[in-house]
């Protein structure tokens, strides 16, 4: 029996921790102990902790770092600079816990998701195999990141390179030569669908699929007009939901992070609330499009269920997804949403639910995904077990 480390650093929300816990539950069947860690225990931590398994809090790193002139991010360089990873009293101390954290696991292999200073601290001792999407596995465009924007970085990327060089000096560990490389192991999988790796034409291997099987394409006669899943407490959603409360669309809506008293749905003038996340090909079914944020996740299901999809993107990595989507032509993005009236809101979705091109577009994408579905997980596992 095997001891695996499965760690996830950055990032928010439960994508990156649902891909662990799929991986973990396969090594678990095959007899393998299972030990997460991440800096997320009352949301994530529980939802892992519900499953049986083992959970170790993470040492958290504050966002602390000035942006750039404009505000923006520019690529995972400007993200690793507000990491801490521009200063040696920021980085030392993060990365010298994650060195106490594998110290005690003493795992046999790690499996990292979105978790360079993991990365960092592993080095060269341990197997190290790296699963995500195509934003958070950047590849190397001649030994740097590719740019998201064409803003100036906040910290060259050479000058953290010596920071890190500079932090690891006393240990005499490993050192990366490119950045990029905080992102890579002895395995490296995109397990996401093809259509929707952001980085795909410049990054040499291709993705490898998602770990678990897309839903199959949704055939049912939408009774309602949508369904969403969205943020409860994000700037701008009680609003837009008020707007759809008096709207004659009639939907259902999941708020994460809603803070009722009730587990029950609640209905007002043909608009459902959801407390409890639901079934989404069952939704799908009943649903003329589905509305949400972008994540991969919710991303690849709309996808394979062939229901159009209206993005309302919060950060960085959820606009590019959609950018993705739209590519396909499958999906409609409403960026900025948040400066938008409700009423202009709810305009773009009554005008989606009503595009005939849209809504067969996101058939024929889902039509070919059928043509290739299969699930990356068997592969993975065994590509893993050959590190054992």
């Amino acid at each position: 029996m095997a001891r695996i480390a499965l760690a996830w650093e950055i990032g928010g929300g439960l994508g990156h921790v649902s891909r662990l816990l799929v991986v973990a539950k396969r090594f678990r069947e095959l007899g393998h102990e299972c030990i997460f860690v991440f800096s997320d225990i009352e949301i994530a931590g529980a939802l892992v902790q519900a499953e049986g398994f083992e959970v170790l809090p993470a040492p958290k790193a504050s966002y602390w770092l000035q942006t750039n002139a404009t505000g923006r991010l520019g690529s995972h360089g400007d993200i690793l600079a507000h990491l801490g990873y521009s200063v040696e009293f920021r980085l030392g101390p993060i990365l010298t816990a994650w060195k106490s954290i594998l110290r005690q696991i003493n795992p046999d292999i790690v499996i990292l998701d979105y978790a360079p200073t993991a990365r960092l601290a592993v080095g060269v001792k341990l197997p190290t195999v790296v699963i995500g999407d195509g934003f958070t596995i950047p590849p190397a465009v001649d030994g740097r990141f590719p740019r998201f924007r064409n803003v100036p970085p906040i910290i060259d990327e050479a000058a953290m390179l010596k920071v890190i060089a500079n932090v690891q000096s006393d240990t005499n560990e490993w050192c990366p030569k490119f950045l990029p490389e905080l992102f890579t192991g002895d395995k490296v999988f995109v397990a996401t669908l093809p259509q929707l790796d952001c980085f795909s034409e410049q990054r040499d291997i291709t993705a490898s699929g998602p770990l678990v099987l897309p839903p199959p394409l949704a055939n049912g006669i939408p009774k309602q007009k949508f369904f969403a899943y969205l943020a409860a407490d994000k700037k701008g959603l009680p609003q837009l939901i008020e707007a759809l409360h008096h709207s004659d669309l009639n939907g259902g809506v999941f708020l994460r992070n809603l803070k009722s008293n009730t587990s029950n749905p609640l209905q007002k003038n043909g608009l459902i609330i959801f407390k409890d996340a639901q079934d989404m090909s069952e939704m799908a079914n009943d649903a003329a499009v589905i509305i949400h944020h972008g994540g991969i996740g919710t991303c690849v299901t709309a996808l394979g269920l062939g229901r159009p999809q209206i993005i309302l993107p919060l950060h960085l990595e959820q606009r590019m997804n959609a950018e993705s989507l739209k590519r396909t032509g499958a999906a409609v993005i409403l960026s900025g949403w948040q400066k938008l009236s409700p009423d202009q809101i709810i305009q773009a979705i009554k005008a989606a639910i009503e595009d005939a091109p849209l809504r067969n577009r996101a058939r024929q994408v889902a039509q070919g995904i059928a043509v290739n579905r299969h699930a990356s997980l068997d592969y993975i596992i065994c590509e893993c077990q050959k590190l054992l």
